[in-house]
């Protein structure tokens, strides 16, 4: 016995039941409850939890219990986390909780490896790492700063290998730059110490800017989300070189979030979807190798459960189904 999905109609839609000589169509109504990924018009439903965790401890439990660290679409969001929070137990001497944002990571396109922006060696151009919520993730060197820019600017680029740097003059953007210099056996330039950035200098004239190999990963939540809202982040240098990169709300207010040490303890704000009760109506061609032979309910909605909590894995799915009235069968699970 063979099923085979023939398209999905939408709830309210009328459906004609027809039977054919060793086929069958039948209305499959799917009802899913709870968190779905083909619903509509869910909303966020935030948690506070008052337990002072570190960031990576936080992130694991609400991955756990719920979904994830608090993830905000729109101002909307914001507003429902806050009332919440301040209806909560969390002690109102508490002005931070952990949510769902850290700062992307920098790194060098030679070598992979993190690199701390407020440690190791640089010539940020003063101010510059106030933009953090901006969309700007590549660097340009000019006027002997290092500037964060946008990556599809067209720039020329410097080229290293075996310890020497080399002057590319086509205009491109920063990935295609980078691939320019990996088919001439070479990476975008790092630039690690003072006489690699005189070096460098020596290579440009007057106020000329040129892509480096530094970079940095676009802005997420932990979920995995873009980020379209905040209400803005003010980024503190951290006292020594530690991974000060986790994000905390504000709680007491609405002034910008700030980052923090991921190993300090606050308390934290969890998330999840939550959705109706959502209805679908599939229609399904249910085939027999033999006409005369009795049709297996069992059977059948068994391999259409299974094939439809397989697809759908982290939804609880109840299935129902009817077949055509000469057939006098109505089958329910």
């Amino acid at each position: 016995m063979k099923v085979t999905t023939l398209n999905d109609i939408r709830v309210l839609t009328v459906m004609r039941q027809t039977i054919m000589m060793d086929k069958v169509l039948l209305v499959v109504v799917i009802v899913a409850l709870g968190s779905c990924a083909w619903c509509t018009g869910g909303r966020r439903r935030f948690y506070a939890v008052n337990s002072s965790m570190t960031w990576d401890e936080a992130l694991h439990y609400c991955k756990e219990k719920h979904h994830n660290l608090a993830a905000l679409q729109d101002v909307e969001d914001m507003k429902t986390m806050m009332d919440m929070v301040h209806q909560s137990s969390i002690r109102k001497e508490e002005q931070f909780a952990w949510i769902g944002l850290y700062l992307p990571r920098w790194k060098w396109s030679s070598s992979g490896k993190t690199f701390k922006p407020h440690c190791d060696y640089n010539k940020w151009y003063p101010g510059e790492l106030k933009k953090e919520l901006a969309k700007e993730n590549c660097v340009v060197y000019g006027n002997e700063y290092w500037i964060i820019n946008q990556c599809d600017q067209l720039l020329p680029s410097i080229c290293m290998w075996n310890g020497s740097y080399a002057l590319q003059e086509k205009h491109l953007t920063w990935h295609k730059a980078e691939e320019a210099c990996r088919r001439n056996k070479s990476k975008l330039a790092r630039v690690s110490n003072e006489p690699d950035n005189s070096d460098i200098m020596r290579l440009l004239t007057g106020q000329q800017k040129v892509w480096l190999g530094l970079h940095r990963d676009s802005w997420k939540w932990t979920d995995g989300s873009a980020v379209t809202f905040s209400p803005g982040l003010r980024t503190k240098k951290p006292k020594a070189c530690v991974n000060a990169s986790c994000i905390a709300a504000n709680i007491k207010n609405s002034a910008p979030w700030t980052n923090h040490r991921c190993d300090s303890r606050h308390p934290f704000i969890c998330y999840e979807v939550v959705q109706p009760i959502a209805i679908r109506l599939l229609r399904v061609r249910v085939v027999q190798r033999n006409s005369s032979a009795e049709l297996n309910q069992t059977a059948v909605l068994e391999q259409l459960q299974q094939s439809v909590q397989s697809s759908s894995a982290s939804e609880r799915i109840k299935l129902s189904w009817k077949m055509p009235q000469k057939q006098r069968r109505v089958f329910h699970q």
